[in-house]
């Protein structure tokens, strides 16, 4: 039987995304453009932007999409997209390019409805068995449906005001997080203590949801505590209010299971990869005897060490690695390609170098395979900081090591900066540029202060149109 290759695509909100999906369980290749470091400057996604910066992207998105299974559009045997629901502006750069290769190259055009996308996310890498039940959490949704077979579809229970993505949001805003404030609510809960009384949340037969009520608790209470000048205890506050949701998340479904007897469950959506939500929720199913599935995760975190593997080519793409708790943490690229020119794509700890690109304050390794490239660069001349394709810092040994190529320019500052670390090059393959035309001093491509570099049997080019290719001042050595 003749395998089928559909190349599909998702504009829905602010990800420029395409996959090649064979015989509808495997993951061939995903490609993923994220726009975060845009919208983080307005708060969240501002819709006009997010349209034009899909029309910028769609086309690079799927040819790399396609690079990276080693296919041609002619070797698609049907293409995809989501049509709805979503940011009118955005579905409509998606849809129309998928009709437009559809058209082209003569093959069937699937329309995909955003939420059942959502839920068969799920098949990729399992094999489901029916009847399930599928709770969908995200921005815009929380539902609960009750599928009998993959093709139908019986919705339990709905939100009756805001999904739990936006109560996240919401909490975030009124404690003051940065954007995006779901995740950022999460870490806060996670040093926190339940010690606010929270309240009951629609304690009901129906398997509705409800998060308007808690969104108005928790406005109220901070807004009091700060008109009385109490301390408004930030980790304590998303604690509570992460807890209050999550039981009732929990409920709700543990209800529809034993109403029904099901014995599956899948839960997808954006909110799923919540940790707390997750783990809750898990704990819920094997209590009663359910099977739970979710969605792949591409990006995988465990013991300190982030791996970026096939398929993984990001633009703009943000790594946070937190400080570990023992051993020196790992960031490795595996047949994978990570740019950034913007925002920080790397951040190891909690060091503050806005503009820079890569930026560690305690011990780490980057390693970059053979298949891989990591590449780093600052492109604004008129730039009076420290602002560095690079930057280590106070941080005791950094290791930079794999034959892939690490890549690293800046015509503001400095390719690489390093202040009171130990740099080792260890087969290595590195190249920086400071491509800074206007010199307001000496600007080396690699500058290195109150600290030592060894390079061993690795190739590092670095070169400066005004300075020295290597700098080092104050040095151990």
């Amino acid at each position: 039987m003749k395998d089928v290759y559909i190349l599909a695509i998702e504009s829905s909100c602010d990800e420029t995304s395409a996959s090649i999906i064979k015989n509808g369980y495997e993951d061939i290749s995903t490609v993923i453009n994220s726009q975060i470091d845009v919208h983080t400057k307005y708060g969240g996604v501002v819709p006009e932007v997010a349209s034009r910066l899909h029309l910028e992207n769609i086309t690079m998105v799927i040819d790399e999409c396609l690079e990276r299974a080693n296919m041609k559009l002619e070797d698609i045997d049907a293409f995809a997209c989501t049509y709805a629901p979503g940011l009118l502006g955005s579905l409509l750069v998606g849809v129309e390019a998928t009709k437009a290769l559809s058209y082209i190259y003569k093959k069937p055009f699937i329309a995909t409805n955003h939420m059942m996308g959502h839920i068969y996310a799920n098949m990729i890498g399992n094999k489901l068995e029916y009847p399930l039940l599928s709770l969908i959490v995200s921005g815009g949704h929380t539902d609960l449906i009750l599928m009998k077979d993959e093709n139908n579809f019986e919705y339990l229970g709905q939100t009756l005001d805001d999904a739990i993505g936006e109560a996240y949001d919401k909490v975030a805003r009124i404690l003051r997080l940065p954007y995006p404030g779901g995740p950022n609510v999460e870490k806060y809960a996670l040093q926190g203590e339940p010690t606010y009384k929270m309240p009951q949340i629609l304690n009901d037969d129906s398997f509705n949801f409800s998060f308007s009520g808690i969104k108005s608790h928790i406005n109220n209470l901070v807004h009091n505590e700060r008109q009385r000048g109490n301390e408004i205890r930030e980790f304590d506050i998303a604690r509570s209010f992460q807890d209050c949701v999550t039981t009732h998340l929990v409920d709700k479904t543990k209800k529809a299971l034993l109403k029904y007897n099901l014995k599956t469950f899948i839960i997808s959506g954006g909110v799923a990869a919540n940790t707390h939500i997750r783990e809750s929720l898990k704990s819920m199913c094997e209590e009663i005897g359910v099977t739970m599935y979710m969605p792949v995760e591409q990006l995988m975190k465990e013991a300190d060490v982030i791996t970026i593997h096939a398929p993984a080519t990001e633009e703009n793409y943000h790594i946070k690695l937190e400080y570990p708790t023992e051993g020196m943490p790992t960031v490795s690229l595996r047949n994978a390609k990570l740019i950034n020119s913007k925002h920080n794509a790397l951040t190891i700890g909690g060091l503050d170098a806005t503009g820079s690109q890569f930026i560690a304050d305690f011990p780490c390794t980057i390693s970059v395979e053979a298949d891989s490239e990591l590449v780093g660069r600052y492109d604004n001349p008129r730039s009076n900081g420290s602002y560095s394709a690079i930057v280590f810092k106070n941080g005791g040994s950094v290791l930079i090591t794999g034959p892939g190529k690490l890549t690293l320019t800046s015509e503001g500052m400095f390719p690489l900066l390093m202040e009171g670390n130990n740099l080792v090059f260890q087969d290595a393959n590195v190249v920086a540029f400071s491509l800074i035309a206007i010199s307001r001093g000496v600007r080396p491509a690699i500058w290195v202060k109150n600290g030592s570099i060894q390079i061993n049997n690795s190739r590092v080019h670095a070169a400066s149109n005004s300075g020295a290719g290597i700098l080092i001042s104050d040095s151990v050595s």
